[in-house]
Formats: structure tokens, C-alpha cells, sequence
């Protein structure tokens, strides 16, 4: 149910007709359609004691609302491509030609160590942990709301689950994910003014080089790196001990529950990027690849607060905004994991689309992923109804 992914809390948040937009879905026909416009509903209504993750509609009993939805997940026609197209449409409207959007792009653990019995779980977050990894791409409008995850793909054993393929995708690494990604949201949101929003995870020379004019901000994690400044090479790091600091504001960055006022403090530096790509270098995959000289510019935040370390960031980027509206829109992921419930419901179709195997419980294991799910999805549009804008 990857529609679900945004559906549900484009609805909770009053922005599209939902019920118009599954009407219209590409599902072989109208029983299934009519299924998931239940089962949207249901999980913005949230689940109760007795219900096994869905609320069920009066008329049904919990139980046969939750293998109907498990039907759903198992119908051949039903395919991920499908459910993600009322997600596309939705987005295509919600950004109009010649606005600015931000595209989040993050990876998230599952955690699935106490299924014993699923046999296609992998190695996640430790050796102890297993589950499935969730990679998304995530649109998020001009003043900062979540709107929509343009592309949603989940790795097992098998590979890559994707909304933009039918079939199971080779899983090469997150550079190669996050690639593919970028070229999918510029495809389906053309004439918009786009920005790619990395952590540093995702901080790779062979990245940069696929991104071209496309904007970005990155956060920087390889400091060490050389160079070019007014034709002098030296380690980034030298660099950035040359670019002076001027407090700009005030950031509040909430933290177990509670708000902490921060002190920004900012400046930049220009740079060219000259070296090799070694992606694939170490595990001998590949070797290193020259590219073009990249100009961009490296800018440099501290959040200080009296009797704190500075929280300090080093963000790559191409955009020509101030330092302080580059830090906002780096800022804005914060917002993003607070309200980004489709995050975890998106494990429902995904998880369901995985486990078409007689070996699985398909109640007890859709039961527990929805309960789960449908309580996170609640919690998520209260802290959406009570924070300010």
C-alpha cells in the first residue's frame, strides 16, 4: 500500500482529494481501487485494542478487513509502479511549474531481528541486527512540508523492491540508489527549481559529477579531501580554517521531547574539486574514474549554545543563496523526521509485496506491521496539528 505513504497524511493535513486521486488508480479494476481507498481511511483513523493494525469499517469484522488487505498486498496485478502513480500525480499538483522543492534523500533501518521466520531479512545497522533497509526520496515544498515520497525502494535479500520498477532491482549501494533517484524526481517534476538534500553518507565525488547543474546541498564527511583554491592545492580542512564565522540568528532544534535555542553562526568558501572518484575503490569493484574540475561552493555552520560543544556542519552545495537559506534548507530533514509517517507505513506495501511465501503467517505478520504503523501515523499528525508553522 505505498500510496498510503503520502496519501494518508496529505489527507490528515486537508491538501488533496484523496478518495479522487485512488478512484484513478492504474489497478486492474474498480474492487481494488475500492480496497485501498478503505484502507487509506482506515489508517488515518488509526487502529484500537482489539483491531489486528487496521480499524476496520463498521460493517466489517477486524479480522476479514485485515485479510483483505493481505489479498490486496498479493494480487499479481497489484504492482508497486501502480500504487506509486496517485503518489506521482499528487506531486506533479502539489508543485507547480516554477516553484523551488527540496528532495530529501535517506536511507532508514527496519528492524525485523525478532521475526524468526522471515527467510529474505539482511544484515542491518550491526551484526546483531536484521530487517530490511528503506531508501526514500522525499519532496518537500518551499516552506518546508513533507509532501511526498517520489521514489520508495526497499532492500531484501532478493534485492531492491521499487516504486519505479515492477520487477526486483540489483542492489549495487546508496550512491547508485540515490543516482537513480534524482534522475526519477527530475523526470517527474520537470520546470521546477529542484534541491537534492543529502547527509553525509551520501558525500561521494561520483555523485557530484551525476548531479552536474542539477542543485544539491550535501552535508561534507570526507574533510581530508584536496582542493583547488586560486590555483593552490590543499586539504579541505586547511581551507576551512581560513572562512570566518558571523552569527546570523537563532536555530531552535528540539531534542527528547523539548526545545533548545541555539545561536547560528555561518560563512563560506569556494572551492574546485579536481580528484579522482573512488567509488567501488575499496572492495575492488571499481577503479578510480577521472572526472570534470567541479566549482562549488563549501559553506560552514556552528550551532553554539552557553555551556554546549558547537554542533558544527560542512554542507557542499551549488545553490547561489545566502549561507544562512542554505543552512535552512539543510535544516529542513530535521522537520522531515518528525513529520514523515509515510516513512514507516511504507514498510506495509513493501514488506507485504516480500513476503509472498506460504512459510510467512500473512494476519500475524501484516497485523503486527500495521499496529505498529498505524500508531506512529497518529502520533505523527498530532505533532504536525501542534507545532507552529
Amino acid at each position: 500500500m505505498a500510496l498510503a505513504v503520502a496519501s494518508a497524511v496529505l489527507l490528515a493535513l486537508g491538501m488533496l482529494d484523496i478518495i479522487s486521486l485512488l478512484s484513478h488508480a492504474p489497478l486492474p479494476d474498480q474492487r481494488l481501487r475500492n480496497r485501498a481507498q478503505l484502507m487509506v481511511q482506515s489508517l488515518v483513523r488509526g487502529h484500537s485494542a482489539t483491531s489486528l493494525g487496521l480499524l476496520a469499517p463498521a460493517d466489517r469484522t477486524p479480522e476479514s478487513f485485515t485479510r483483505g488487505a493481505y489479498r490486496f498486498f498479493d494480487h499479481d496485478g497489484v504492482t508497486l509502479p501502480a500504487l506509486q502513480a496517485p503518489i506521482e500525480q499528487a506531486l506533479a499538483a502539489l508543485v507547480p511549474d516554477g516553484h523551488r522543492a527540496f528532495v530529501a534523500h535517506d536511507v532508514s533501518v527496519l528492524n525485523f531481528s525478532g521475526h524468526q521466520r522471515k527467510e529474505d531479512l539482511i544484515p542491518v545497522g550491526n551484526d546483531r541486527t536484521w530487517g530490511y533497509e528503506l531508501y526514500q526520496a522525499l519532496v518537500i515544498s518551499e516552506d518546508g512540508r513533507p509532501l511526498g515520497a517520489a521514489v520508495t525502494e526497499l532492500r531484501n535479500s532478493a534485492g531492491i523492491l521499487s516504486s519505479q520498477s515492477d520487477r526486483i532491482l540489483p542492489f549495487s549501494d546508496h550512491l547508485e540508489q540515490t543516482e537513480r533517484a534524482v534522475d526519477a524526481v527530475e523526470k517527474l517534476l520537470p520546470n521546477r527549481s529542484l534541491v537534492h538534500l543529502c547527509d553525509r553518507e551520501f558525500d561521494d565525488l561520483a555523485l557530484l559529477r551525476h548531479l552536474g547543474d542539477r542543485k544539491y546541498v550535501i552535508r561534507c564527511q570526507h574533510l581530508t579531501r584536496g582542493v583547488t583554491v586560486h590555483g593552490e592545492q590543499r586539504p579541505l580542512w586547511q581551507q576551512l580554517q581560513r572562512v570566518k564565522l558571523v552569527e546570523v540568528g537563532e536555530v531552535v532544534r528540539r531534542v527528547d521531547r523539548k526545545q533548545e535555542r541555539y545561536q547560528l553562526w555561518v560563512g563560506d568558501t569556494a572551492v574546485n574539486l579536481c580528484g579522482r572518484a573512488l567509488r567501488g575503490v575499496g572492495n575492488k569493484k571499481r577503479k578510480p574514474e577521472k572526472g570534470v574540475p567541479l566549482r562549488m561552493r563549501v559553506v560552514v555552520s556552528e550551532l553554539r549554545r552557553a555551556g554546549h560543544p558547537p554542533l558544527r556542519w560542512v554542507l557542499l552545495t551549488n545553490l547561489p543563496d545566502s549561507a544562512k537559506d542554505i543552512v535552512a534548507a539543510y535544516l529542513l530533514r530535521w522537520r522531515v523526521e518528525i513529520r514523515h509517517p509515510w516513512c514507516v507505513l511504507s514498510r506495509v506495501s513493501y514488506v507485504g509485496q516480500a513476503h509472498r511465501d506460504p512459510v510467512d503467517q500473512p494476519g500475524v505478520v501484516l497485523g503486527s506491521v500495521l499496529r505498529r504503523a498505524s500508531g506512529r501515523l497518529g502520533r505523527a499528525i498530532r505533532t504536525v496539528e501542534s507545532e507552529p508553522p
